[in-house]
């Protein structure tokens, strides 16, 4: 339960009670965190690695045109 305390700079929350529920819902979320992390950077690492095997596609004409501008 959340309480507040007063003080002479104002009202501010007491930290939350260190249970053992507390801590393992705290143990969770970092090791989902740490789980959301690497499957991102994996995805990030695969979208890279499939781009760089297209080769790319310049024009042959130079840099300054655009097939969608008139």
């Amino acid at each position: 339960m959340l309480t507040v305390m007063r003080s002479p700079l104002g009202a501010t929350a007491s930290p939350p009670t260190k249970t053992p529920e507390n801590k393992d819902q705290l143990r969770r979320d970092r090791r989902t965190a740490m789980i959301v992390v690497a499957v991102m950077a994996v995805v990030m690492g695969l979208i890279i690695w499939l781009a760089s095997m297209s080769g790319g596609s310049l024009p042959e004409e130079g840099i300054n045109y655009w097939q969608i501008m008139p």
